[in-house]
């Protein structure tokens, strides 16, 4: 047996520095990753819009426009978002007293009506509606 063979072996006390380097990086790249996973986990909960009932998220950007009726990610770069409110609404015409209408035989009419209108919800419906108050 000849002792250069084991001559070639760094000693423990040689690779305490390495260890150290090592044990260093693998510290340093899980805080990396914490860091990295905090910040995109911020991001997806800061693009995520949540749409309450009675409203209606129109998005517009990338490839066409999409309704968003629940929740869905907005990306501020890339998308744009208008909300469109898709609840019943009602409209009064009140044509009474010194307002009624003059029918044609020159008789004055006291006329109330009202009107409920909503957008349907569908998503082609929506965007028609989007599209001509400007939204799209």
């Amino acid at each position: 047996m000849t002792p250069h063979l084991f001559a070639s072996v760094p000693s423990p006390a040689d690779l305490l520095p390495l260890a150290q380097l090592v044990a260093g990086l693998g510290v340093v790249g899980i805080v990396i990753l914490v860091l990295v996973a905090v910040g995109l986990l911020y991001t997806l909960l800061t693009c995520y819009r949540k749409v309450e009932k009675g409203r209606a998220l129109v998005r517009t950007g990338g490839t066409k426009a999409k309704v968003i009726l629940n929740g869905g990610f907005v990306v501020p770069i890339i998308h744009r978002a208008d909300h469109i409110d898709i609840s019943v609404k009602r409209i009064e015409i009140d044509r009474t007293g010194k307002n009624g209408l003059i029918c044609q035989d020159n008789m004055r009419a006291d006329i109330k009506v009202v009107f409920f209108v909503r957008i349907n919800n569908v998503e082609a419906d929506i965007i028609k509606v989007a599209d001509s108050i400007g939204c799209v």
